[in-house]
């Protein structure tokens, strides 16, 4: 029964908010049947599986809230934003009763009469709903017109401690490193019969390293999966209308990239709805639809994952900014006047400061953006914003793909290496995979990393004036021929030259163009190699002057 009982406690915690999710969804848009679906065989999946384990307080909520769909699928149009709330309700007090029961072992003794008795209650049709006629989206039109999707295979899986995946990650790294030396001694063997088991042993510890990469993946969109609850229930609280677009969160990442991110898209959502987005009368004065706007999407861009938050709101006002500033001290006048207004832009990221005379129970403490520049940092990330006055807002958040620590991971035990930072690196690599996995690692050091996807692409960085103090390529992709160019033709000859190969280094047949030559799989030998081929290291230029 115990292990009955865990399976049942983690099914509902995963289920839930799904189906908040999808609550939301059909409340917005009553014509999407398959939300309200998913939402009731939710529902009567914890009914039935807390009636099996006798937890009764769980089974009878559920009852209720799944015999209240089962009313709503007959009359959608009876729905109202107060049912919808005591639906959600409904969700949040399982939610509760289930961490109880985790923690405690037994369902708490609130036994939900109130809400039970609401749900069960039978209410006069409510006047016809009105008809939301929310701003023009593509995104809304190809949805509506695309034919439904085709029922998904169910997916197999199982539950791993994430410290179970890291150990294996760092025994998987010693493995790496034992199959490159072996492969080191390959062509020293007498022995012919160990050549085909050595190369095959190579290939198994390649797909061991890239499956264990690959079950830490998470989609970005589970950093923002309870966002649309947040926005409906904080819009309602704020009396403002506001339409929520996600877009792009299939990309996968490593899990604490995901986890890094949800307390960042939460107080960004609130920053937005509280300070960013008008009230209506606002909005409709300043020639505006009544309904503020709030994109979120997501992309994969030179090895790293940028999340962009862009609301069509009142915009940052960049002299209130210095003003403020000015008058808590942390500026003179005269440093206030002379900033720009997107350096002004950048001081909302500083602790404390808010424009806001008085806070609130949503912001005005000058804590949230000041959380989202902390978690970007720490996971050598960064933050930018854009605004234009009266127009919006937009705040990137740009993330490397796989977690700071493994760096850290994979040279346990090794001497320390000052890493000099603001170096400028290229990285020429044509295989997507190793270009998404170096380029955060070397960002994660310390770099200042662009990644080119071909030689061409190199060239055309070349042409157009780009600088960098290492070029790392990808021997196998771009060949000798991309070296020799880059030594004894190229404005980069002075830039510290590093080849990447799948070979073993002792094989690669042309190396007198490259300063090192560095296996793919090596990454802690990479990292070594740049920072030992720097003396000194480059001091970070001081606030004002040139890079």
């Amino acid at each position: 029964m115990d292990d009955l009982l865990d399976d049942f406690l983690l099914e509902t915690a995963d289920t839930l908010p799904t189906a908040e999710a999808e609550l939301v969804a059909w409340e917005a848009d009553p014509s999407r049947r398959a939300s309200l679906d998913a939402v009731f065989r939710c529902l009567h999946t914890v009914k039935s599986a807390s009636g099996f384990l006798h937890l009764h307080r769980i089974e009878a909520l559920a009852d209720a809230a799944e015999s209240r769909l089962a009313r709503l699928r007959e009359t959608p149009e009876a729905c109202t934003p107060e049912m919808v709330g005591l639906l959600l309700q409904a969700l949040d007090r399982i939610r509760d009763t289930v961490g109880h029961l985790e923690l405690l072992g037994v369902e708490p003794a609130d036994d939900h009469r109130a809400l039970i008795a609401a749900l069960s209650q039978v209410e006069a049709a409510p006047p016809p709903r009105e008809e939301r006629r929310l701003p023009h989206s593509p995104m809304r039109a190809a949805s509506a017109e695309a034919p439904p999707p085709e029922p998904a295979k169910p997916e197999r899986s199982v539950r791993v401690n994430l410290d179970v995946l890291d150990g294996l990650a760092d025994s998987i790294e010693d493995l790496v490193r034992t199959r490159d030396q072996m492969l080191e001694l390959l062509p020293t063997l007498r022995d012919g019969a160990l050549r085909a088991p050595l190369q095959r042993l190579s290939v198994i510890t390649g797909e061991l390293q890239d499956g264990v990469v690959r079950a830490r993946l998470q989609p970005v969109g589970a950093a923002w999966r309870a966002l649309p609850r947040t926005v409906r229930d904080l819009s309602q609280a704020l009396g403002k209308k506001v339409e929520l677009v996600l877009d792009g969160g299939s990309d996968a990442v490593d899990r604490e990239v995901v986890d890094s991110l949800k307390d960042s898209m939460a107080h960004l959502v609130r920053n937005s709805l509280d300070h960013g987005l008008e009230w209506p009368d606002e909005r409709r004065a300043a020639g505006k639809s009544e309904r503020g706007l709030i994109h979120i999407s997501a992309w994969l861009e030179d090895g790293a994952l940028a999340v962009r938050i862009v609301d069509d709101g009142r915009g940052l006002d960049a002299n209130a900014i210095r003003e403020t500033a000015a008058a808590r001290g942390w500026l003179t006048p005269a440093e206030a006047a002379a900033m720009t207004d997107a350096q002004a832009h950048r001081l909302i990221f500083v602790p404390g400061f808010s424009t806001r005379a008085q806070a609130t129970a949503v912001s005005g403490r000058g804590v949230g953006l000041d959380v989202v520049r902390s978690a970007a940092e720490r996971m050598s990330g960064r933050v930018t914003v854009r605004s234009t006055l009266g127009e919006g807002t937009a705040i990137t958040v740009r993330l490397p793909l796989v977690r700071p620590a493994a760096l850290a991971d994979t040279r346990k035990g090794e001497p320390e290496l000052q890493v000099p930072p603001l170096r400028r690196v290229l990285l020429v690599e044509e295989n997507a995979f190793f270009r998404h996995m170096m380029a955060p690692l070397l960002t994660a050091a310390g770099y200042d990393v662009t990644a080119a996807a071909s030689a061409d692409e190199a060239w055309r960085l070349h042409a157009e004036g780009s600088d960098f103090d290492v070029v790392v390529s990808d021997l196998d992709g771009t060949g000798p021929g991309f070296a020799r160019r880059l030594k004894e033709e190229s404005r980069w000859s002075a830039a510290l030259s590093v080849a990447l190969t799948d070979l073993p280094v002792g094989r690669v047949p042309v190396t007198d163009h490259f300063a090192r030559v560095v296996r793919k799989s090596d990454r802690a030998g990479l990292i070594d190699a740049l920072a030992s081929s720097f003396h000194a290291p480059v001091q970070a230029p001081a606030p004002g002057q040139a890079a």
